[in-house]
């Protein structure tokens, strides 16, 4: 399964700018997405970012595709939910 390791690249990105904090709303501004796409991101397990949000997260945080995505190979990938 690949998953998207935002908060660690936050994280990392506080800690180079030397910021005191760097919240989702921050991410949120600096990217120009929705706030609940971040938090879709970080809190819906199967959830997919399309590449255009990667591409704005990864520019927003100055790292690369590699920095935030991680993949586990013995973690099954989470069924889609059924759509009504």
């Amino acid at each position: 399964m690949i998953t998207v390791k935002l908060k660690g690249a936050m994280e990392i990105y506080k800690r180079a700018k030397c910021l005191d904090k760097f919240t989702y709303t921050d991410l949120s501004e600096a990217a120009g997405l929705a706030y609940s796409t971040l938090d879709a991101i970080v809190n819906r397990k199967g959830y997919s970012p399309s590449f255009d949000t990667l591409d704005k997260i990864c520019r927003a945080l100055e790292t690369t595709p590699a920095d935030l995505l991680a993949f586990d190979p013995g973690k099954p990938q989470p069924k889609a939910p059924k759509k009504s």
